[in-house]
């Protein structure tokens, strides 16, 4: 998440009064980790000046003459070739010695026979932040209308003043991918003042006649205004630089207005042009229905893609892509604008499977409340004030959130501290929690504090997780003697890891048409999930391999090379088997340097599993099948028997199957193993206790590129004498362009002590330290 310190200061206006290092502490405790902090560069020798008259220069057609009024009565005569220079306009002046980022040093100079004093500066000369500028203002100077004549404190006017942080948020809190949670969690951290804004009544000017629908399976809510006489001028560029700031390329005034209302909600708005839209419907998309988006592609859906409709036109694929058809135009008049809560995981299923990352989608893709989409239209309401806006016609489900019973006691036991009932309640009240005796009810924007476990979370904040000691779990000796699938289940996670395989969690519902996708053990029953509400989520699934190809096609979709996974779950039939499931590429690239690779094939994968085999204490026997198979190559499969019983298959799928995965052009080999039966006859020889370390091991990451690649060894070298770290390993290698690729090592420190943050913070800074005396350039 990109957020800036402007906007975050609009809402807690003491938010000025910290500094970086203190924010990056007070984020820590809350559960964010702060991954980069940008500030604008400093060009000296800058001043507002206003461009007075503009002529052609009598030498070179694409040049201009310009007299501009720098201020205290001194007219600077200035060439420029920038196609929106206008008269009255005021601009941004690099005076003679002004030093621009791109090491150019401003002199007054004779260009064609003419004098030029100074420079008409653009956004890009100024600064590196350039990834979300508008696309007018690419190759145009900064025109700006309310500046100061003479004022050298330009950076004020294009918000160089701001301060930009890259922040890595919790993965169940989606919530704070808008502003306003943020300031939530941070006012309460140094205890200032927030209410979190509440919903109020709209006032409409007039009655719109759309008629709206969703299959509730689909969409948990959803709003549609209409707003008259829209704008398409460009934004101010002090509204233009906070969103570029945040995150966001500045459109036009209309569009720049929606994405403020994101940027503190986390609720994107789909906007359509009003012609010709008398109704809206949310429903699934028909198999192999086309559609046209505003990017120019065309898509083909599947069922269970859900589309926002008027009559047969789709309007959009809900929550990821607008079409071309019916997007806002230069044109456009009137528009209809579109919150909703979508369905995520097929929100996240349309995203992956048709290749589209919007930043609609990633924001989708995650749970939504249905109070900040009531918020949203709050802040419509707000932004288009002064403009003809229709009444809101809305369809809300309830948003899930429940009352929790408070156990105190067993929130003592999780953080391993006594806590203060009073102090608890105080200090989640300016999360916006409030209680009724022991019950407590979560704010309606926070879908994800469920129990009493949730609650211990939000208590560890007020509390700092750096100051409380981990406390070991109590072990009874005799149970764990009696889990005998824990030391089993331990001992496979190793061997993958050994083996260099990663392991996968996905997802464990599915539907009736998967269900029989990959049924290689032919379980014939299956287990309904009762009073489902969506159909994708109807049955619990009899083998691993779907889900686990779909990890493969997302994969595919970014670029990623393909590399082996696992993954340990059970499957569901007429009983519960516990399965084992290994995809592997037949080619494993294991060094992006050298190019160096493994190969994978039948012979390997037997031998992996004969390695599972020793830790059940037994031996596996692989017999070729005689029948045909519709999901393994004849040739290279075998079927793995324990004792006389079927309990696995090896083979190489075929690409039929992996078609729909985008996989068929990739060769990939599957081991799949139930353990029911090798429990059954597992007989344990010998049990060991571990210590357990009272203190977490503390893992960090630094990514990094280097020029000259034999540095790289005298670096680790330097590293390895530092005392504090425990162990490092290559994690990622990954070509930049033609001449940098970037390397992420991940360390581990010794943690012979309870580290605090500011220890963490000095380890990494003697880490990089090492790095740059060794010519490596760190990447933030």
């Amino acid at each position: 998440m990109i957020v800036s310190k402007k906007l975050i200061n609009k809402f807690l206006p003491k938010f000025n009064q910290i500094n970086n290092e203190q924010f990056v502490e007070a984020c820590n405790t809350i559960g964010i980790e702060v991954e980069s902090i940008f500030n604008h560069p400093k060009t000296n020798n800058l001043v507002i000046g206003k461009i007075i008259k503009v002529v052609n220069h009598p030498n070179a057609d694409r040049l201009h003459l310009c007299e501009v009024d720098v201020g205290e009565g001194k007219i600077n005569h200035i060439i420029c070739g920038a196609n929106n220079v206008k008269e009255n306009k005021k601009v941004i002046v690099a005076l003679e010695n002004a030093q621009l980022i791109d090491g150019r040093k401003i002199e007054y100079k004779d260009i064609r026979g003419t004098k030029s004093e100074g420079m008409l500066c653009a956004y890009s000369e100024l600064t590196t932040w350039t990834q979300y500028i508008a696309d007018e203002d690419k190759n145009g100077i900064i025109l700006l209308d309310d500046a100061i004549i003479g004022d050298k404190d330009v950076c004020k006017y294009i918000g160089f003043d701001d301060t930009i942080y890259d922040l890595s948020l919790p993965s169940n809190r989606n919530d704070l991918n808008g502003v306003l949670s943020l300031c939530q969690e941070i006012s309460a951290y140094f205890k200032w003042d927030f209410k979190y804004p509440s919903l109020k009544e709209n006032k409409s000017t007039f009655t719109q006649d759309i008629n709206i629908s969703y299959n509730k399976n689909f969409c948990k809510g959803f709003t549609t205004t209409v707003i008259k006489d829209v704008n398409h001028n460009q934004s101010s560029w002090l509204n233009k630089s906070l969103l570029m700031n945040n995150g966001i390329k500045p459109i036009n005034t209309t569009i720049d207005k929606l994405s403020y209302i994101t940027l503190l909600t986390n609720i994107p708005a789909a906007v359509y042009d009003n012609k010709e839209i008398t109704n809206i419907e949310t429903t699934s998309a028909k198999d192999n229905e086309l559609f046209n988006g505003l990017n120019d592609k065309q898509y083909t859906l599947k069922n269970g893609d859900i589309v926002v409709k008027s009559g047969n036109d789709i309007l959009s694929v809900a929550g990821i892509l607008g079409s071309k058809k019916h997007m806002m135009s230069k044109t456009t008049k009137d528009i209809i604008v579109e919150f909703a809560n979508f369905n995520s995981p097929n929100i996240r299923n349309t995203s992956i499977a048709q290749n589209i990352t919007t930043d609609a989608a990633k924001r989708f893709s995650k749970q939504l409340s249905n109070y900040l989409i009531k918020l949203s239209v709050n802040l419509l309401f707000e932004q288009f004030q002064g403009l003809p806006i229709s009444n809101v016609s809305s369809k809300f489900e309830d948003d899930d959130v429940k009352p929790i019973d408070v156990d105190y006691s067993f929130i003592e036991s999780i953080l391993g501290e006594r806590i203060n009932k009073q102090m608890v309640q105080d200090n989640l009240t300016s999360l916006g929690f409030s209680f009724n005796d022991d019950k407590c009810f979560p704010p309606p924007n926070r879908l994800d504090v469920l129990s009493s476990q949730d609650i211990a979370e939000e208590i560890a904040k007020f509390l700092n997780i750096n100051v409380i000691m981990e406390q070991s779990p109590h072990i009874e000796l005799n149970n764990l003697q009696n889990n005998i699938w824990f030391d089993l289940h331990q001992n496979i996670k190793s061997l993958m890891n050994a083996n260099m395989i990663s392991e996968v969690i996905t997802y464990n519902l599915t539907n009736l048409n998967n269900l029989q996708k990959f049924n290689i053990f032919k379980l014939t029953n299956h287990i309904d999930i009762q009073n489902v509400n969506n159909s994708n989520h109807a049955t619990l699934r009899n083998n691993l391999i779907d889900r686990m190809l779909k990890v493969y096609q997302m994969n595919i979709s970014f670029k990623n090379d393909l590399q082996p996974i696992f993954e340990i779950q059970n499957i569901y039939a007429d009983v519960t088997y516990t399965n084992l499931t290994i995809l592997s590429p037949n080619i494993i690239n294991i060094d992006n340097l050298s190019k160096s690779n493994i190969k994978i094939n039948l012979n390997v994968l037997r031998a992996l599993a004969d390695q599972i085999a020793n830790i059940f204490n037994t031996s596996f026997t692989y017999l070729n099948t005689t029948q045909d198979n519709e999901y393994f190559y004849k040739t290279e499969m075998l079927a793995i028997h324990s004792q006389g019983q079927l309990v696995g298959y090896v083979g190489l799928l075929k690409s039929s199957q992996l078609r729909e995965y985008d996989l068929s052009n990739h060769s990939v080999y599957c081991l799949s193993i139930n353990f029911e039966s090798l429990l059954k006859t597992y007989k344990h020889q010998e049990f060991k206790i571990k210590h357990i370390n009272n203190l977490m091991p503390i893992f960090k990451d630094i990514s990094f590129t280097i020029n000259d690649k034999e540095s790289i060894r005298y670096m680790i070298e330097a590293i390895d004498k530092l005392p504090f770290i425990s162990n490092y390993q290559w994690i990622d290698t990954y070509k930049i362009d033609d001449n940098n690729t970037s390397y992420t090592i991940r360390f581990r420190f010794n943690n012979t002590k309870n580290l605090l943050t500011k220890d963490i913070n000095q380890y990494m800074s003697e880490i990089e330290k090492q790095m740059i005396e060794n010519h490596c350039s760190v990447r933030k």
